[in-house]
């Protein structure tokens, strides 16, 4: 009040000088205020790929800007007065990269910094597997730099697991027989990765005609089969062998049943441990011994039996091995000859066809007699023979050359003595202590071979 008081009793001119000196005093006070630069935030964090943000600047005037100089990757443009969008382009290497924009005002200046992470990466260590109709659990790498990945597709009949950077697959048994094919999609905030995942169709076998009965005998038979895998696996057994011919056929091979029960057994086809058919193989109970019998009746009467020097029972009821010459194993539940002995013993005639039923014999003794006729092929069917004495009587014609050729390799053959002609096979030449056949009677010798 009282320097109002005072200016108002002062002159007028003084008056205006006065208040200009006022006006000076304030235009000086508000000319010394200090400038201000804020920027929010100071530090900006991006990711590999491209991606803008935008900062806030708080100048104490509207002159703000920003100094070249900052990496090429950055980007810097104005939005208004009090912001700024900050790009950044995608970083294609596999390190973080820094860089810093300093922003200025009037003659402040602040700085912010920029850190960029590397491009996003999602690898698998495989982008395609191929599972069998039944298979494991099949492990996939996983390798990403992001922090965390996820399936986010996959087909129904495929589970999967997560295992730190792993990726455990497994797929459910395929039934049908057709072929199965799907995706997993593996996916991070920036990545996708796919994984192709293939089944195959159901493994199967099929036979196109059941094994028949086996002969007690034994023998062998060839089944034909179909089946959509290569890598089979046909189990033996005590019954049968096999042996595989090509990819579609199978060749079983039984042996001879001694025993008065029929056999049974399974051929079984496994693929990868899995049995994928089974099949029952039999064998008839042995008649070894009826037919024996039945046989050594055809003998008795094709060789003029009533007229041999003995014949002990012959034609009998009597047990085989009550009969002269005859010597069984004594097996009681499949008693078979081993030994027939009828040298020396007036036999005349033509030895009758089925000698091969003699299959269990281990020696033949027919020599000295008056026997005729060709030398059998069924000679060489009987495998388990030690020795075969035939020598000293009348078989006429050639060797047949399947006898060098199937003979059990550690028996004899003795056919000395009689009137054999023709071809001598080269196999009794070159082992002729197992085939014996010179001398032949008076008169008779071989195309390819002097007797001494």
């Amino acid at each position: 009040m009282n320097l109002l008081w005072k200016m108002n009793a002062m002159p007028k001119n003084s008056l205006f000088l006065a208040l200009s000196f006022v006006l000076l005093l304030l235009s000086a006070c508000r000319e010394q205020k200090p400038a201000t630069l804020e920027i929010s935030p100071e530090k900006l964090s991006f990711r590999g790929v491209e991606d803008s943000k935008v900062i806030a600047i708080k100048c104490s005037s509207d002159d703000w800007t920003w100094e070249k100089g900052f990496p090429e990757w950055i980007c810097i443009d104005k939005v208004n007065d009090e912001e700024v969008k900050i790009t950044v382009q995608p970083n294609l290497n596999d390190a973080v990269r820094e860089g810093v924009v300093v922003f200025t005002c009037e003659e402040l200046k602040r700085t912010i910094s920029i850190e960029q992470g590397p491009q996003p990466t999602l690898r698998l260590s495989k982008s395609l597997i191929e599972l069998d109709d039944v298979d494991g659990e099949v492990e996939i790498e996983v390798a990403t730099n992001a922090t965390e990945w996820k399936v986010v597709n996959k087909p129904e009949w495929i589970e999967v697991r997560k295992e730190e950077n792993k990726l455990k697959i497994k797929a459910s048994a395929n039934k049908e027989e057709t072929r199965r094919e799907g995706d997993v999609v593996i996916e991070t905030e920036d990545k996708q990765a796919i994984l192709k995942v293939s089944q195959a169709e159901k493994a199967y076998v099929k036979v196109s005609q059941m094994p028949s009965v086996f002969s007690y005998l034994g023998g062998e038979q060839v089944l034909t089969f179909e089946s959509n895998r290569k890598d089979l696996v046909v189990a033996e057994t005590h019954l049968f062998t096999v042996e595989m011919i090509g990819n579609s056929r199978l060749k079983m091979v039984v042996k001879r049943n001694g025993y008065k029960k029929e056999r049974k057994a399974s051929l079984s086809f496994y693929y990868k441990e899995r049995n994928l058919l089974s099949i029952d193989v039999r064998q008839e109970e042995s008649r070894i011994e009826e037919e024996q019998r039945a046989y050594l009746e055809k003998l008795y009467k094709a060789t003029n039996g009533d007229q041999w020097f003995h014949n002990t029972n012959w034609l009998s009821d009597r047990p085989l091995s009550e009969w002269y010459g005859v010597e069984m194993s004594g097996d009681s539940e499949g008693s078979e000859i081993i030994i027939l002995n009828l040298r020396n013993n007036n036999l005349r005639g033509q030895l009758p066809e089925g000698l091969s039923i003699l299959v269990s014999a281990k020696f033949i003794k027919l020599q000295d007699n008056a026997l005729e006729g060709s030398l059998s092929d069924e000679l060489a069917l009987l495998n388990e023979v030690y020795s075969i004495s035939l020598f000293n009587n009348n078989f006429t014609g050639s060797i047949p050359a399947v006898l060098g050729k199937k003979a059990r390799k550690d028996g004899v053959l003795d056919i000395r003595g009689n009137r054999l002609s023709g071809v001598v096979p080269a196999i009794f030449i070159e082992n002729p202590y197992r085939y014996k056949f010179c001398p032949q009677q008076e008169g008779y010798k071989f195309d390819n071979y002097t007797c001494k």
